[in-house]
């Protein structure tokens, strides 16, 4: 089975520069990309949903950084 060609790695500021001339989103990962899937309506509802939940849920209670109620 023939090998992978290696991917060009980049530091922070050149993948930057790359991917503000990209199409598609990619995540940088210590020099290395990789494409991102893209998340359908349904995924960012859900996300969204899921998040103020979890918001709501801990409203109220202890804020870790002063100590009070938040």
């Amino acid at each position: 089975m023939p090998l992978a060609a290696p991917s060009p790695r980049f530091d922070a500021t050149a993948y930057l520069d790359w991917e503000a001339r990209q199409t598609e989103k990619h995540e940088y990962l210590d020099g290395e990309v990789f494409a991102m899937a893209g998340a359908s309506r349904a995924h960012a509802t859900i996300t969204l949903n899921v998040a103020m939940a979890l918001r709501n849920h801990l409203r109220g209670g202890p804020c870790p950084r002063c100590a009070n109620t938040c």
